[in-house]
């Protein structure tokens, strides 16, 4: 993996956690322990929170993700999110 995929990789992951944070009402997953395949779903993240982490990515990446992207299986792990955004960072 590239230093920019290893970059993209660790901003993913830390708004992957943000998100996380501010949805549960519990004590929220380490960053640290987030695996790139684990299903974020088992990790709390409901539609809402998929909405706000769209968007929180958008922010964080400056980025416009279209609406035929904007697909649950595109949000479901770090890894789905880091091949969509490298997907999207590669058509800018």
């Amino acid at each position: 993996m590239s230093t920019a995929q290893t970059d993209l990789l660790t901003r993913i992951i830390a708004k992957v956690s943000d998100v996380l944070v501010a949805r549960r009402k519990g004590p929220a997953p380490d960053v640290h322990t987030i695996e790139v395949c684990t299903d974020l779903r088992e990790l709390g993240l409901d539609s809402l929170g998929a909405v706000n982490l769209m968007l929180s990515l958008e922010s964080e990446f400056d980025l416009f993700i279209p609406q035929d992207r904007m697909k649950p299986q595109n949000f479901r792990s770090v890894a789905a999110i880091l091949s969509l955004m490298s997907d999207l960072a590669k058509a800018a």
